[in-house]
């Protein structure tokens, strides 16, 4: 049931992805705009899980940085430049 929810916001995000690169460069940009992601909040986000329960003492903590992560996408999106047509 998760995946039918996410998909459509990756799809949305590979496309963004692909768009904003340009062609010459765009393996390379894709590559390391994900590796990149993936290493600093997948590395971080147990860490931070654990701290932000043991800080709060919420067991509702990790839901709260979803959201938090979600509004902050949200906002990145916002900032994303249109592609040009050329």
């Amino acid at each position: 049931m998760l995946a039918l929810v996410g998909a459509p916001a990756g799809v949305a995000a590979l496309t963004i992805m692909a768009e904003t690169f340009p062609a010459e460069t765009r393996s390379a940009g894709i590559a390391l705009t994900y590796s990149l992601t993936v290493t600093v909040f997948g590395a971080t986000t147990q860490f931070v899980i654990a701290w932000l329960i043991g800080v709060t003492h919420e067991p509702m903590a990790p839901a709260y940085y979803v959201m938090a992560m979600a509004v902050l996408s949200i906002v990145a999106m916002r900032f994303v430049k249109p592609p040009t047509t050329s």
